[in-house]
This record gives C-alpha cells, structure tokens and sequence, in this order.
C-alpha cells in the first residue's frame, strides 16, 4: 500500500544536500513525500516523488498558528518548532532530533519554546530517531547520518590540498581556516563578523552539488573538520565525516565529542586524527605531504559503503510500517 509522508524540516529541499533531504528520499520509497517547509518557497516537484511545498512564511506564521497540516499517512519532523503545528494532529508521527537545537545562536531566543516543544514531540511521537543518543531520551532509535556512496567514491588526482565542506557558520574556527589559505572551501557563507565574511567568501567556492564536489576531489589530499569545541559542536555527528570517508580521504577534525566517539569505530590506519587546535594545521600540511595512498583510499570507501543513506533508513523501516498500518486498522475499526 502506497504511503505518502508530510516532511517537515525547517531548510528548502534545494539547499545543500544533508540529512533531511536524503531522509526524505527514503521515506519516499515507501510512496510518496510532501516536503513541508517554513521557508517561502515555490511549490514544485523536486523529484518523481517528492512535492516541495511552503506551508508557512516564516516562523512567525507557524508561532501565531497558521499551518495547516494536509491529511497524510505519516509526518516526519526534524525541528521542534513544528510543534505547533502539530497540536491537532493524532496520526503517526516521527520525530528525528538531529542537532542540540538550543545552542543555535540564532535561536537564542526561543530557547525556552525549543525545550518545550521538544518534549512535546517526543510525548506525541510514534517514534524518535537521533544521530546522537546525547540528544535524545533513552527510547530514541539512534541513526547516525550516512552516505550516498553511488556519488561519492575516490578519484585519481595530484591530491596535495586539503577541504572543508559544509556550512561556513559560527561554529568553524576561522583561525585554522584563515592559517590554511591553501585549504578549499565549499558551502554557504553564514558568519556573523563581516571582516571574516569577506574574506572567506573571496577564498570560498560557492555550494556545490554533490557531483561538482566528486569531480574537484582529485585536488584534495585532507578533509578537514575545524570546529570550535561547544555545546553544539559536540553532539553533532556530522555528515561530511562519511562523505570524506566515501571520497577516500584522511581526516583531521578538533576533539569534539561525536566526532571522537565516531572516529573510535573506525580501524586505527583509516581513522581521523583527531587533534588539538594547537596542532591542526601542521597535522593537515603534513598528510597533504605525504604520498597519496590509493590502498587506504579504497579500505576508507569500503568502510563508508556500510553507512549508506538506504541502510540507515531500512533499520527502521519495518518499525515505521508497522505504526502506519496500525494507525490504519484502528481507524477502519472505529
């Protein structure tokens, strides 16, 4: 029986491509998905199966009410906000708390409704997922993030620089990034000091889509993580770890606390160094000296080709079916 899914995340569907998104395509194997975004965004399909479609404006609209949830078999939520959107709704319900959200500078002020929402969710929710059990009670299904490996794979190249991709956001150290002034960057540009935005906007790359990135990653010889270490930073299991991994490349991150519990899973000879700010960048210059090694770069591939997008979803997937349907027998019985 054909399902279709209300995703609720709080990005457009055509922004860089991370967990929701690929979640989502997921969730659209089981039938069909409606993205629900709070950003006014044009209704479109993004894929055969996926709808984008604004449901409100702005965060605003959702605070004073004014969504309206359309009548689906099953909604996913990745943000506690969509809370109030929700108070009405009695079907399944899957809450995935991806990130610490109340350590998000621009959701300073809304601390308090994000913990309150956030046990509401989890009071209301059929099932919770997390990337990180840190983040989530004790009956949340972990499901760390995961890979597309038919995209991502190890190419032939000089590889002598190191990267960063992601978010260029509060949370990256920019006295590594700016020491490093061979290293590529690649993502959105969200910094707060205007001296620092300019410059890494001059050195930055722009957002990439995936197959870009997999066509540049001959260059590279490192993928970096310079994260300041904070309550945000330490329970985020990040995507770009098995995305470096998929594409081959040694990692050199800062000790943040997933991330060092992530890298103790890995083999001792493909596991990331995991160094002190103070050590960072000549940890960096000194991989990119050394000779590429195609051995290693395929045994990191392998190890990514366990963490797929579609593994991660098919652990769950047969919980998921199971509260659709009986949702769907007890109301054909009332």
């Amino acid at each position: 029986m054909s399902t279709t899914t209300l995703y609720l995340s709080s990005i457009a569907f055509g922004s860089a491509k991370q967990r929701p998104q690929q979640m989502a395509e997921q969730y659209a194997r089981l039938g069909s998905v409606i993205w629900g975004s709070y950003i006014n965004c044009k209704e479109q399909l993004v894929t055969n199966r996926i709808t984008e479609k604004s449901l409100v404006s702005s965060m605003k609209e959702l605070l004073d009410g004014g969504c309206t949830i359309p009548n689906v078999d099953l909604v996913v939520v990745d943000h506690p906000m969509w809370g109030l959107a929700l108070k009405n709704y009695s079907g399944p319900l899957v809450f995935d708390i991806i990130d610490n959200y109340t350590e998000f500078h621009e959701l300073t002020n809304w601390k308090e409704q994000l913990k309150e929402r956030t046990i509401e969710l989890s009071e209301k929710a059929s099932l919770i997922t997390t990337t990180c059990k840190e983040l989530a009670p004790n009956q949340a299904v972990v499901i760390p993030n995961g890979v597309d490996t038919s995209v991502f794979k190890p190419i032939r190249g000089i590889h002598n620089k190191p990267v960063y991709f992601g978010s260029l956001a509060y949370w990256i150290n920019y006295d590594l990034v700016l020491d490093l002034n061979e290293m590529d960057l690649i993502g959105p540009v969200c910094i707060p000091d205007k001296v620092i935005k300019e410059k890494i906007i001059k050195r930055g790359k722009g957002i990439l889509s995936h197959v870009e990135i997999v066509k540049s990653s001959g260059r590279w010889a490192c993928g970096t993580i310079p994260f300041i270490q904070n309550d945000l930073t330490n329970y985020v299991n990040p995507v770009k770890f098995y995305e470096y991994m998929a594409l081959g490349l040694p990692i050199v991150s800062t000790p943040c606390d997933e991330i060092v519990r992530l890298s103790s899973t890995i083999p001792t000879e493909l596991s990331p160094r995991i160094v002190d700010v103070k050590d960072f960048t000549n940890t960096v210059r000194e991989i990119c000296r050394e000779e590429y090694s195609v051995e290693l770069a395929r045994a990191r591939h392998q190890w990514a080709r366990q963490h797929s997008w579609r593994s991660r979803f098919d652990s769950i997937s047969t919980q998921v079916k199971r509260i659709i349907n009986e949702t769907k027998r007890n109301n054909n019985n009332q």
